[in-house]
């Protein structure tokens, strides 16, 4: 049976990355739980954070603390309900479209702040609410202060209660601010297992033990793409299609003009007409411009036609190469961590970008069709 060799690719690969622990679940059931590194304990789950974050509003939904994703977030920050950031919505937040303005490299502007939730209260809009996909930890962090004023509960005392003690997880802490909030960016510290258990939220759809935590139609909305010019992100979570391909049209000519590329090298890609698969088309623009390009136009609606097919596997990734991935059409759940103490943590080769390509060998093997 081919399980054997996959399995130990897997771990080969992960203990080759330096990693500190490896799990692999099937319908629930521990196939893999290997801490390389030491006894089981909590570890910094990094951007990780924001798919239980998810999780988390799914909960506040079901419970009917909020009454859905396309709220307001003015319905909570008065101070919001006049000029363009009324526009707002929880979704706008959950999937990186509020168009506040922000500093990707959070020791510049966020570590140093005391108080992330009135730094993003504070922002600039970059652009308009929904018209542009920008990776925004400033943003998502401003959800923990909406659980707050629509639970009662500051978000951590809310995951402990409603999330985390139905599962029996005890071992965890959450990074706070200087004022106290918690941190939605990242912050969550728990044990890899744990970890893969609250994926495993996502294969049951919600059920933990016969008890309804989040409800169905949650994982209809958050696992599905929430605006159409980017369909491989939902709220919070990321996916991986059967397959992904760029369409480069003369339309999107223009776009790359509007970004800012130099009129020599427009001209000179023009030569990439037609339907590219996703990692052709990336390698060759990085090949011709560097990875701030390539960056600059994946974020912008109009510098590509996206065309994704039925999505494999559902993830969310984070630095250190921390990443839970989920495979339901299989009963899979993976996690790879890397405690940022260890010594290898900042070491090039210890970010394991194959992980996703390693776990999707498996779903195959395991597949229930």
């Amino acid at each position: 049976m081919p399980t054997t060799d996959a399995l130990d690719h897997l771990i080969d690969a992960a203990r080759a990355t330096h990693s500190s622990a490896l799990v692999l679940l099937h319908d629930g059931v521990p196939l893999v739980n290997e801490s390389f590194d030491g006894p089981a304990r909590p570890i910094e789950a990094m951007s990780v954070t924001k798919a239980i974050v998810s999780l988390l509003v799914g909960r506040a939904v079901t419970l009917g603390h909020l009454e859905s994703v396309d709220v307001n977030v003015s319905e909570f920050y008065l101070e919001w309900r006049q000029g363009r950031k009324r526009h707002i919505t929880l979704r706008h937040l959950l999937n990186h479209t509020s168009g506040l303005q922000n500093e990707p490299l959070t020791t510049a502007e966020l570590y140093p702040s005391d108080d992330f939730i009135q730094l993003a209260l504070c922002a600039e809009l970059s652009d308009e609410p929904g018209a542009r996909l920008a990776y925004n930890n400033k943003a998502y962090n401003l959800l923990a202060g909406v659980l707050h004023r629509a639970t009662g509960r500051r978000m951590d005392d809310f995951a402990r209660a409603e999330l985390l003690a139905p599962l029996g997880i005890t071992d965890f802490s959450w990074a706070t601010d200087r004022a106290g909030n918690p941190q939605c960016m990242a912050g969550f510290a728990v044990r890899p297992l744990d970890l893969a258990h609250l994926g495993h939220l996502l294969i049951t759809r919600g059920l933990w033990d016969g008890q309804r935590l989040v409800d169905d139609s949650w994982f209809d909305l958050s696992l599905n793409p929430t605006t159409p010019a980017w369909p491989t992100i939902g709220l919070g979570w990321w996916f991986v299609g059967e397959w992904e391909k760029r369409v480069v049209a003369l339309k999107h000519v223009e776009a790359w003009r509007a970004a800012g590329i130099p009129e020599e090298d427009v001209r000179a890609l023009e030569g990439l007409l037609g339907e590219h698969e996703r990692e052709a088309i990336a390698s060759t623009f990085q090949a011709a411009l560097g990875a701030q390009w390539i960056k600059k136009l994946d974020e912008r609606p109009d510098a590509f036609d996206f065309r994704v097919g039925p999505p494999k596997v559902y993830y969310h990734d984070g630095h250190l190469g921390q990443c839970l991935a989920v495979l339901p059409s299989s009963g899979l759940v993976a996690v790879r961590m890397l405690d940022w103490q260890s010594p290898y943590a900042r070491e090039a080769g210890s970010a394991f970008p194959d992980f996703l390509s390693l776990v999707g060998t498996l779903e195959e093997v395991y597949s229930k069709e």
